[in-house]
């Protein structure tokens, strides 16, 4: 809405998730072309296969601009499709010499795990060595790369995994991941498309691309352990389970749905040529509440309207600084977080107490402070109560 009133063409292709019905719909908060499921998840090869284990067998909503899509060609992958869109409106748009705004943000790799078969095949035997081997090595690369400092400690295993040693089904278990790898792989072929249409509209230079996810890894278990339902083809319904989500997650505590940094931490991946130098790492936080700033402040907007709680993230992007500490609240189905500057609080509404770390010092909530600095703890469970009652009367 704010970028097509600065005389931006607007697009979606994806997954929307923030309602199917007006005025909720991409249609209806300033995207001109929509194309996408407005559901959470669907059949990734047949979006208007029921889902076998909603209630009822629900259906998905998926559209094309108003028009609602029920029926996809056999070939269909919605992971290819959303690009395919996407790769479309870039021509388009780079036709007219018009500055655009693209929001694209795949399906992959939620659940169901659904791929082709030959991004499977390329998986093969990958994950043979389990979900602890695969999280060891993730690390390492991890502190080799610089993404965390020497003398970081992982989180441990969290209790709802078991040691692949006592694990049972491991083929199976393996093949889980190796279809969760393949839908990445399926989007990473994807993303190659989207750059490569850029540079063919010769705005790559000027272009700003971000990518992050929306949560941690998913660890739920919607059907349960069944080992009979295959991963892979459009038949089954798998999820990855809590086991390759932990792996997925290192070397973060919990997973989606926590708000511990398993469940909020993500990476963000900016490449802007024109703006960016190549290379460079920070390790300064930023909130998708900052993006909608970000993007007003590099489009020429001028002022930014008071509203907005997100700071622009304009200064990160140059190699420096946030302008203030971060102070943000988290509330997903019952846990709870606050964070101001190096500190965060979380609550686990199992254990109905408040946890607090220092995430600067340990960025995988290894270490919990509050007996610590119980002050300190008790004046960050406030702000999150003032947090919480505020954003509620706005909701």
């Amino acid at each position: 809405e704010r970028l097509a009133a600065l005389g931006y063409r607007t697009a979606f292709s994806g997954k929307w998730h923030q309602g199917s019905q007006a005025p909720s719909r991409p249609l209806d908060r300033g995207f001109e072309s929509s194309y996408g499921l407005l559901d959470g998840c669907c059949n990734f090869f047949d979006p208007a296969q029921p889902d076998p284990d909603f209630k009822g067998g629900r259906v998905r909503v998926f559209c094309d601009g108003e028009e609602r899509v029920t029926e996809f060609p056999e070939d269909y992958y919605t992971t290819d499709a959303f690009t395919e869109r996407a790769v479309e409106r870039i021509e388009a748009f780079g036709a007219e010499g018009a500055p655009f705004f693209l929001y694209l943000p795949y399906t992959a790799p939620h659940y169901p795990l659904h791929a082709r078969p030959e991004d499977i095949a390329s998986q093969e035997g990958r994950y043979d060595v389990g979900w602890e081997e695969i999280a060891r090595a993730r690390f390492e690369r991890q502190l080799e790369l610089g993404l965390f400092e020497e003398g970081t400690v992982p989180a441990p295993m969290e209790r709802e995994v078991t040691s692949w040693e006592t694990a049972q089904h491991k083929e199976w278990q393996a093949d889980r991941m190796e279809v969760y790898a393949a839908m990445v792989t399926s989007m990473d072929d994807g993303v190659g498309e989207v750059l490569a249409a850029l540079e063919r509209a010769g705005v790559a230079e000027d272009t700003l691309v971000l990518f992050l996810s929306d949560n941690g890894a998913c660890a739920e278990l919607p059907g349960g352990e069944r080992p009979e339902r295959i991963p892979g083809p459009k038949e089954h319904y798998v999820t990855c389970g809590p086991g390759w989500a932990w792996a997925q997650n290192t070397p973060f505590r919990r997973y989606k749905q926590w708000v511990h940094q398993g469940g909020v931490a993500t990476p963000l991946v900016a490449r802007w040529p024109a703006g960016i130098k190549p290379g460079t790492l920070t390790r300064e936080p930023g909130h998708i509440i900052d993006l909608l700033p970000t993007f007003l402040e590099l489009a020429g907007a001028g002022a930014l309207p008071e509203e907005l709680d997100g700071e622009s993230l304009a200064p990160v992007l140059a190699g420096g600084e946030r302008s203030s500490p971060p102070e943000w609240g988290w509330l997903w189905s019952g846990n709870r977080a606050y964070r101001r500057g190096a500190w965060k609080i979380s609550w686990e509404k199992k254990w109905k107490r408040w946890e607090l770390y220092n995430i600067e010092a340990d960025p995988t909530e290894a270490k919990d402070l509050s007996e610590v600095h119980p002050e300190l703890t008790e004046e960050l469970a406030g702000l999150w109560e003032s947090w919480r009652t505020r954003t509620r009367k706005r909701g």
